[in-house]
Parts: C-alpha cells; sequence; structure tokens
C-alpha cells in the first residue's frame, strides 16, 4: 500500500496530465492561471480598483519655486557677485534653512512637521533656486516659509551691499568734489584773462594817448621854430618838449616791447590753463558718469518676479502611473495567488493519497 502511494505521489500529474518531476514552463503556469481565473480577475479587478481610488485620494502637489537673484557688484571694471553662487547655496543648505524650517515648524502647529527644500544653483549663473513640493492647500504655508529664507538671506548680503555702495558713495563724492574744484579754477581763469585783456585795453589806450601827446608836442615844436629868433625861453620850450617826447616815447617802447610782451605771455600761460581744464573737466565729469554707474549697478540680493511661483500643473501623484502599476501588482498577485491554490490543492490530494 505504502509502495503504491510513493509511487502515485512520484508520478502524480499536474494540469493538463504534465507529470510534476517535469520543468515548469509558461504553459504550467497559464493552466495554473487559467484554472483559477476567476480568482486572476478578482485580483486584478481590486488591485485596479484600488489603484483608481488612491489615484482620486491622494491630494495634487504641485512644485513651489522662488528664484533669488544674488546681489552684484563692481571690481576693477567687472560685475561680481556679493557672495559667490556655491557658497550661497552651502550657506542655505546647511545653515539658514534647517534652522528657519525647525522655527517655522514651531510657529505654525497646525502644519506640517516638517518641510523640505532643495537649493539649485551654478557657479555661472547669480540664481540660486528654492524648490519645494506639497499640495495646494499649503501654499501659503509654502511662500511664506520660502520668503523667510529669501529675507534672512538678503539681510545678510544687506551687510556687504552697504559697505560697498558707502564705499561707490566715497568715490563718487569725490569725484564731484574735483571737479567742482575744477570749475572754480576755470573761473578763475577767465577772470584773470578778463583782467589781461582789459589790461591790454588800458595800455593800448595810454599808447595812444602818449602818441597823441607826441604829435602835440612835435606840433608846438614845429611852432616854436617856426617864429624863428634866438629867444632863450623859445629854446628852453622846445628842449623841455623834446625831452618829455622822448620820455614819453620811452614809455611807448617799453609799452610795446617789455610790458604788452610779459602780458602775452601771461595770457597765454592763462589760457593753456583754461584748456588744460577743459581737459581735467572732460575727465573728471567721466570720472563721475563712471562712478555712477557703478553705484547704480550695485544691487541688493532679491526674490525675481512675485516671490515664489506655484507650477501650473501638479507633479505628483502620477495618476496613470498608479493605475499602472496597480495593473502589474494584480497581475502579480493573481499569479502568486493562483500558484499558492493549486500548491494547497495538491497538498492536499496528495495528504488523501497518503491517508489510503
Amino acid at each position: 500500500m505504502a509502495d503504491n502511494t510513493t509511487n502515485a505521489v512520484a508520478q502524480g500529474s499536474g494540469p493538463g496530465g504534465r507529470a510534476m518531476s517535469q520543468d515548469v514552463t509558461v504553459m504550467d503556469l497559464w493552466l495554473v492561471i487559467r484554472s483559477y481565473r476567476r480568482f486572476a480577475a478578482t485580483m486584478i479587478v481590486l488591485s485596479i480598483a484600488m489603484g483608481v481610488a488612491l489615484a482620486v485620494v491622494l491630494p495634487p502637489v504641485h512644485n513651489y519655486t522662488t528664484a533669488i537673484e544674488i546681489g552684484k557688484q563692481i571690481q576693477n571694471d567687472e560685475i561680481l557677485p556679493i557672495e559667490a553662487p556655491t557658497t550661497v547655496s552651502d550657506k542655505l543648505v546647511t545653515g539658514y534653512i534647517p534652522l528657519i524650517t525647525n522655527q517655522f515648524v514651531q510657529q505654525n502647529p497646525d502644519g506640517p512637521k516638517e518641510y523640505a527644500i532643495e537649493v539649485s544653483g551654478s557657479e555661472n549663473s547669480q540664481i540660486v533656486k528654492l524648490l519645494s513640493e506639497a499640495p495646494a492647500d499649503q501654499s501659503a504655508l509654502i511662500s511664506d516659509l520660502h520668503n523667510q529664507v529669501v529675507q534672512t538671506l538678503v539681510e545678510d548680503h544687506n551687510r556687504s551691499v552697504d559697505e560697498v555702495r558707502a564705499n561707490a558713495k566715497i568715490a563718487l563724492a569725490e569725484a564731484e568734489q574735483k571737479l567742482g574744484e575744477m570749475v572754480a579754477q576755470q573761473r578763475a581763469l577767465t577772470g584773470h584773462l578778463s583782467s589781461i585783456s582789459d589790461t591790454l585795453v588800458s595800455l593800448d589806450d595810454y599808447a595812444a594817448e602818449l602818441k597823441d601827446r607826441v604829435a602835440n608836442a612835435e606840433g608846438e615844436i614845429e611852432a616854436l621854430q617856426a617864429r624863428g629868433g634866438n629867444s632863450s625861453d623859445r629854446s628852453t620850450q622846445i628842449l623841455m618838449l623834446s625831452n618829455q617826447i622822448g620820455v614819453w616815447r620811452t614809455v611807448l617802447v617799453n609799452i610795446e616791447n617789455q610790458d604788452k610782451v610779459s602780458i602775452f605771455v601771461i595770457r597765454a600761460d592763462a589760457q593753456v590753463k583754461l584748456e588744460n581744464n577743459a581737459q581735467e573737466q572732460k575727465t573728471a565729469q567721466n570720472e563721475i558718469e563712471y562712478r555712477l554707474t557703478n553705484l547704480e549697478n550695485i544691487q541688493a540680493t532679491r526674490a525675481l518676479g512675485q516671490g515664489t511661483v506655484r507650477s501650473l500643473k501638479p507633479v505628483a501623484p502620477n495618476k496613470p502611473l498608479i493605475v499602472a502599476v496597480a495593473l502589474v501588482a494584480g497581475v502579480l498577485l493573481a499569479v502568486v495567488g493562483a500558484l499558492v491554490l493549486d500548491f494547497l490543492k495538491r497538498a492536499g490530494q496528495i495528504e488523501q493519497m497518503s491517508q489510503q
């Protein structure tokens, strides 16, 4: 009896009459699943139903992005960030975000117990982005949290920005003061040239007056000589007039050869200084424009746009993917369940045969 049972167990056949000692093939699996097709179909339907329910129940999750533009300054005619983007990212990730997040959770006990903020940036860009994922009903909380992170970074950078701006204002004030000195020098030189012109006019007038005196004296001499005679008084008068004419002519020569020449030299020097002053004023004005441009290009760190931006479409859950995974899971459960049921059935048959 035992031998017969042993032979039966060794030669027991599975679905379709195939011997159990043979290798299991896809056909064997198909025959097993086909034998329990109602169970398999039920498992697949239930799994898909659960996937659909999960896709419907799960709230939509959106991306929340805040773009931060790092402040900039001018150094050696080059626009540079107040702080390197990689340094900003490290400072946010290791310092500000954990601290601010913990404080934010304590300040908002009704909200989530933890928040995740990703930081992204690159060395070639002055933009650092904060990224969070959360349901739509947490929009206000996420925006507030991002804003606190941005404000903390802005306050940190403002110390550097204020120092750079103060230095730029000092440089601008120095350039403006230099231009003011140039303008004052221009006014002085212009007044000096005007005084020189007045002096030349006065000298010309004086020279013309002396020439008139010489002409009048010469006329008197001719008149005295025309009277004739040997009067000593007339001779004395002629001598005095001749001496006076000589003095006047000496003065005229000095005016033409010394006084006016010296004044011309002084005027030429003043004109050269005035021309140089005009060039220096242009240089000073260019310096002021350069300093103004530097001051205007100093920019504080700020959040771009309207602050935190929510994605138009949800990024999660992926409903088609959930349903597809549920379908695959249903098929796997159907296969595994069918194999388990088939195993239990065979085990029962073997037990019955052993008892006979």
